[in-house]
């Protein structure tokens, strides 16, 4: 005989697991917005910390120039710390797009 609705067994099985995923749900939910936040915050800080490169090495730029046309500096020296200025600059570019990513990882997570 083919029991047309299911057995109140049945019934407890399917919510226990529905149940159980549900509660797999919110913990895989919550572990990935808590990731997202913990990956904003240390973008922030990168952003913040290449920012200040950034600014550093761009006043460095400018007084080496001062002391090359003074006649303390060689153009070597200018070459160097131009470099190092440009290698500043990406990275800010890097952190800035680290940021971006990490700010709509966030968005995505909690939307």
């Amino acid at each position: 005989m083919h029991q047309r609705w299911p057995t109140t067994r049945q019934q407890r099985a399917q919510y226990e697991q529905a149940r159980l995923q549900a509660a797999d749900l919110a913990a895989n939910i919550e572990s990935s917005v808590a990731s997202a936040v913990e990956s904003l915050r240390i973008s922030i800080l990168a952003l913040q910390q290449a920012r200040q490169a950034s600014r550093f090495f761009t006043e460095s730029v400018r007084k080496e120039r001062e002391k090359f046309q003074l006649g303390e500096s060689t153009v070597i020296d200018q070459l160097t710390i131009e470099g190092l200025a440009t290698q500043a600059d990406l990275s800010l570019i890097n952190a800035q797009l680290l940021y971006a990513t990490a700010f709509v990882q966030l968005r995505l997570e909690t939307a």
